[in-house]
């Protein structure tokens, strides 16, 4: 009796062994595969620099990330992150943050596509960055719309008596 117990039990954790076997395997790791469609010349800090991305997996596997990390030097200072569940095109934009001692140069776009099984395909791209230096700027308080025109590269001025404490922003063209 206890041998028939014994071999009941066996054939059932066989059983479960077998049956608990995923037909995802057959397919592998996966190899994903980026098509970038769009073309990054050069871009303005204070930016926005817009994207468009084909991605596939070349062996069927079901994606699941597609991350944009902006690189300035070793630092990353913008991401965009876009779950992606089938092949297609993806598209959005990243932001270029205009920050304070930063120098005109280049910067790092690195472009990772991840499928579910967590096989990740990198792919860096060199942005050309720089700082805008508008022709003239224009400062809105309330009503007012006051021109300020560029004097030196990246500075403007106007002359003009202000309140000290006066609200408004500065809008560039």
């Amino acid at each position: 009796m206890k041998l028939i117990k014994y071999l009941v039990s066996s054939f059932l954790v066989l059983g479960l062994v077998v049956s608990s076997c995923s037909d995802d395997d057959e397919k592998g790791p996966g190899s994903p595969v980026l098509n970038i469609k769009s073309q990054f010349n050069a871009a303005f800090f204070g930016d926005s620099l817009p994207f468009v991305v084909g991605v596939s997996d070349a062996h069927s596997v079901p994606l699941s990330t597609l991350k944009l990390k902006l690189f300035f030097d070793d630092e990353m200072v913008s991401e965009k992150v876009i779950r992606t569940k089938t092949a297609g095109d993806y598209s959005g934009k990243i932001y270029i943050p205009f920050m304070a001692n930063i120098p005109n140069g280049t910067a790092k776009l690195e472009i990772a596509l991840q499928n579910v099984n967590m096989t990740i395909l990198n792919q860096n791209i060199d942005l050309p960055l720089s700082r805008p230096d508008f022709p003239y700027l224009t400062l809105i308080s309330g009503n007012q719309q006051i021109r300020m025109e560029r004097v030196a590269m990246y500075e403007y001025e106007v002359e003009q008596n202000f309140p000290s404490n006066m609200p408004g922003y500065i809008k560039a063209p």
